[in-house]
Formats: C-alpha cells, structure tokens, sequence
C-alpha cells in the first residue's frame, strides 16, 4: 500500500500551513527565503494534487528539522556552499535560444529520445517511436495524478535517503519525467535524455539567478531491461551563475538490469547537484557512470539499498577539470542483505585549479555475509595547485565478507614519459597521450558507442597537441 494515501486523508482534514514571515526569517539565507518567496508558497497556491502537496510538507518538515548541510558533515566537509547560499534564486524561464540539440544526438537513440530545455519538455526536438508498446514516459506531476500508485511506490521506496538539497527538490517539485520499463520488456534501443540549458542574465532587485528542480523516476519491472544515457548541456559561453538540482530515483524489480549514463558537459558558472536513490530487489543490476567536463562545482550523490540477495550495483566516475572546476562524489553502499556484490571505480584529471572529493561509504549488515563489495579512486595531478581528497571507508558487521578499497593521487609515471620521449616523441604529446590513456578506461565503460566517439574527441579537444593525438 503507498504512504500517501494516509497523508491525503491528513492533509483534507486540516488547512495548509500558509508560510508567512516569522521572527527568524530575516536569518534565512538568501537562497532559503528566495526559494520560499519563488518557489514554495507559489507552487502551493496552485496545487491542485493533493499528493503533490503532501510530498512538498513532508520534504519541508523534514528539511526544517535538519538544515543545511555545514562542513561539520563529513559527507561535505570540503565543499563551501556559501557561494550558493548568499545567493537568491528565481525559477528558470523558458529557454530563449536553444543550443543546437542535434550536435549531442546519438544516432543510436533514434526513435528513443527525450528532449527538455530549462527542465521543459520538447515535444517537437523529442522522438519515441522506437520505445515499445506499454513503456510509460510522462512529466512528473501528471504521473502523481494518472500513474500515481506506480510514482508513489518508487517514491516511498527512497525516502528515507534524502540529503537537503533532495528534500528542497522535493520541495520545489514542478518539473520531471517518470520512465516505465514493463515486466519483460526490453528497450531495444537506448534512450537519450538531452537536457539542455539556457540560463538568462541575474534579474530583479535582488540580482535573482536560475534554479531548477527536475526529478527523474526510473520503474524497471521484472526482467526488464534498459540503456539510458542523460546528458545535461548548456553552453562555454555562459557567464551568469546557475542552480541545477537533479534527483533521480531507481527502483529494479526481479531480475531487472539498467545502465544509465550521466554525462555533465555545463558552463564555468553552473552549479550542479544530482541525488540518485537505487533500490535493487533479487538479481536486479544498475550500473550508472558519471562523466564530468564541466560546470564550476558539481556534486553526485548516489544512495544504493540492496533490498534482496544476488543483486549487483556497479559504479563508474571520470573527472576532467580545468580552470576552477570541483566535482565531488559521494557514495553510500548499503548491503543491507547477504550475498549482494558492489564495485565503485573513480578516476579524476585536475588541471589550474580544480578540486575532486571521493567520499564512498560500503555499509554491510550484521546478516549480510556473502557481501563482494570493491571501491577504488585514482586521480592524476597536473597542477601544484589541484587538490584531490579521497576517502574510501569501510562499515563492516558481518564476518563472511570480500571488501577493499583503494586510492591514489599522483601525478605522471615518469619512467612512462622518459619511455615514450626515448620513442622520439616531444614531452608534451607524451603528456596527452599518457592523460589520454588515463581516461580512456572509463570511457570505454560506457555502453553507447557514439557517446564514447563524441566524449573522445571532446576529451582530446582539452588535452595539450590534441590534433596530433587524433592523428596518430
């Protein structure tokens, strides 16, 4: 049975608390009181779902008693949030100019493709002929309306894994999609989810920036099977500050397998946080690989509760930064039940100024031995000034176990560049080619081959004597 039902009957039973200002408001951050002005109390007075009302007051309340995250929290020990904090935020309007979707098209996703600017869906750039018969893909808050016991089950199956930046999507929930994968039904082609960005100037008094909420749902039924690829895009040439705060939401039922890719190609100003919330029943396998060329801080957050045994979650992370880029990763790998296998392989490439942060967590119950869990990070320093932070940790109460973890930083093999200078090649194309190679292997995890071609050359493109590395 859904928890919703219970919150509707509370909610009709009693008025809406309005949410007006208060003795403590003038300590909100400007983020918080802009989000309230812009976001919560305009969503609440057109709601006409109940179940999306209930969703916003548990995410609220839950919100209000914890706060925002402080460095005092391990999990965000080395990200300052008072760049976003300080600032005020209004929701994304319309996109003005598109960025040119079909030069981040991968033809083999013709006829499976979804297109979204500004968190907005666009019918007429989108094309689901080759989805099957009885797939179910429709904007968030109509599937809380029509499909509302199926985005409800997966809902109530995550809710207990939020950070505050999930529960403020929760809050400001407007925008989403919820993807349907029927018992026994395999997309035969993979899915692309285009997500493009076009952020407009600061406006308003107040020197308001964008932010959006989207909300991804993910219901894969008994032997089901996908390939999906997300791809969130604005342009280099952006100059105003952004918010993009994503939350994904994974449910595998029995025997079910997804491979989700989740490509980060954002301006220098952008900022970008992702929740995912797996949930794996028997058998089922998620793979999600995170790939980050871009934004000025992203954070990926990925929560997995293995539910029942044989199930398995595969994790994959590439950074390649420059300039003042961060990226930070933070994983909890719950096997909350026996004989469930887990692996986490993360690699960063820091130039300039950037910074990568690996905090990866296995969790493993008191009953659940049989446990094959394995975290490793490696990151190459290019840079005096890049700073990597790794930090594997291991929760371990049962005794019939496999877990390790492992990390490096470091910067270029030497004894690799004297070989390939002793081969007659200059320094520099020794450099690209051992950075080049460093990637690669992450690169080649990614199960959709023109994504692969499209993210070499865009890694290529970045690294020193590329056109000599392309002809080589």
């Amino acid at each position: 049975m859904s928890v919703m039902a219970p919150v509707q009957n509370k909610l009709a039973s009693k008025s809406i608390k309005p949410l007006t200002p208060t003795a403590g408001e003038a300590a909100r951050t400007p983020f918080e009181q802009s989000f309230r002005n812009h976001f919560l109390e305009t969503l609440l007075s057109n709601d006409e779902s109940t179940g999306i009302c209930a969703l916003r007051h548990q995410a609220l309340s839950a919100f209000e008693a914890q706060g925002f995250p402080t460095r005092k929290n391990e999990a965000w020990k080395y990200l300052a949030l008072s760049p976003l904090l300080n600032q005020a935020f209004i929701p994304f309007a319309p996109a003005a100019t598109l960025i040119q979707p079909e030069a981040y098209f991968l033809s083999e996703s013709d006829g499976a493709r979804l297109v979204f600017a500004n968190g907005r869906y666009q019918a007429a750039l989108s094309d689901t002929r080759a989805l099957p018969e009885g797939v179910i893909f429709c904007d968030l808050p109509s599937a809380l309306s029509v499909h509302q016991d199926l985005a409800a089950s997966v809902l109530d199956k995550n809710s207990k894994n939020d950070d505050a930046f999930a529960m403020l999507n929760t809050v400001g929930l407007e925008q989403g999609l919820l993807l349907h994968v029927p018992e026994n039904s395999v997309l035969q082609v993979p899915l692309q989810i285009l997500y493009l960005v076009d952020p407009q100037p600061a406006q308003s008094q107040d020197n308001a920036a964008e932010l959006a909420n989207f909300r991804m749902v993910f219901s894969l039924g008994k032997n089901s099977r996908a390939v999906v690829t997300v791809q969130t895009v604005s342009s280099e040439t952006v100059s105003s500050l952004y918010f993009n705060n994503f939350v994904h939401d994974i449910v595998a039922a029995e025997s079910a397998h997804l491979n989700l890719s989740w490509i980060q190609l954002e301006a220098p100003t952008a900022w970008q946080f992702s929740n995912a919330r797996v949930h794996l029943e028997e058998a089922s396998q998620v793979t999600i690989n995170h790939v980050d060329l871009g934004a000025a801080v992203a954070r990926h957050s990925v929560v997995v509760k293995f539910a029942a045994e044989k199930a398995h979650c595969e994790l994959n992370g590439l950074n390649v930064l420059k300039g003042k880029s961060e990226v930070y990763q933070n994983v909890v790998m719950d096997h909350a039940m026996p004989n469930n296998t887990s692996e986490q392989f993360y690699k960063s490439i820091l130039d300039d100024q950037t910074r990568s942060e690996f905090n990866g967590t296995v969790k493993v119950a008191l009953n659940a031995n049989g446990t094959d869990s394995h975290q490793l990070t490696k990151n190459l320093l290019l840079s005096e000034d890049a700073r990597a932070f790794a930090r594997p940790q291991l929760q371990i109460l049962a005794d019939d176990v496999k877990c390790n973890h492992g990390a490096t930083v470091g910067q270029l093999e030497p004894s690799q560049l004297f070989y390939l200078k002793s081969r007659g090649l200059d320094p520099e194309l020794a450099e690209s080619l051992l950075m080049y190679g460093f990637a690669e292997e992450m690169i080649e995890k990614l199960p959709v081959a023109s994504l692969r071609k499209y993210l070499d050359e865009r890694l290529l493109s970045q690294l020193k004597q590329s056109q000599i590395v392309t002809n080589l």
